[in-house]
């Protein structure tokens, strides 16, 4: 079996074959090999990226890591550019980790991408699905992140929080299990974003932006976690109810 077969297989989502968990020992034990070698001695951060290129088979060079570092398989993890590991990461990446460019993650944050059956007498079968991290997220120390997760750019995970299911693009969240504590405003060195909205008034547009709008839906979010009704947020800010009702249940879920 090779290894893009073996990787397929546990970002599949299906019951893990016995052939491919005794593949994913062998190369376990490399694994510990270069961690061990990342974990108990001093580098400096060409070293770590060397090491860690050795590690995932992808080559990187512009990623800091604080040891030490921690997974179990290391060959379905892809890390983007400057990229911050800080120390006591915990990756279980059988099926499969993404992280995008300039992503930062804090002390003993926990990707697990696999999952047991909940049937005791079949606990011993496994099951993977990939973990998504986008650009420019900021995940807290000691947040848990889930198999089949994936979180937009820009967003942000609290620390201590357990994320069970998706979190949009430029939202915040926390808690146990993570929900949505607000959307992120757009910054005034976003250029493009201020002249676009600049332009608008201009124009003589007289309504607020709806749809995607981060401003918008940020305000949304905090009317309804004030307990607002959809009705009246919708009439508020533009946005759609569709939106807000998604919005509405990642809020109470």
């Amino acid at each position: 079996m090779t290894e893009k077969e073996l990787n397929e297989i546990y970002g599949s989502g299906k019951i893990i074959p016995a052939e491919a968990a005794r593949e994913s020992h062998v190369q376990s034990i490399n694994t510990q090999r270069i961690t061990m070698e990342m974990n108990t001695k001093f580098h400096t951060p060409e070293e770590l990226n060397t090491l860690f290129s050795e590690l995932t088979g992808k080559t990187v060079t512009d990623i800091s890591i604080f040891p030490p570092f921690y997974t179990d398989y290391g060959r379905n993890i892809t890390v983007g550019h400057n990229v911050f590991l800080n120390s006591g990461v915990c990756m279980q990446d059988q099926g499969g980790i993404t992280i995008g460019d300039g992503t930062l993650i804090g002390h003993h944050v926990v990707l697990a991408t696999l999952n047991h059956n909940p049937d005791p007498a079949r606990r011993g079968e496994l099951y993977g699905s990939p973990i998504t991290i986008g650009k420019n997220v900021w995940i807290g120390a000691n947040a848990t992140i889930l198999s089949g997760v994936t979180i937009g750019d820009g967003a942000i995970v609290a620390a201590g929080a357990v994320v069970t299911k998706d979190v949009g693009a430029r939202t915040v969240v926390g808690g146990v299990p993570a929900k949505v504590i607000k959307i992120l405003r757009e910054y005034d060195h976003e250029k493009e974003n201020a002249e676009a909205g600049a332009a608008a008034g201009q124009a003589g547009a007289a309504d607020i932006p709806g749809g995607d709008d981060v401003v918008a839906k940020q305000i949304a979010c905090e009317m309804l976690l004030r307990g607002q009704p959809v009705d009246y947020v919708h009439a508020a800010t533009g946005i759609s109810k569709k939106v807000l009702e998604e919005l509405k249940e990642q809020i109470a879920d």
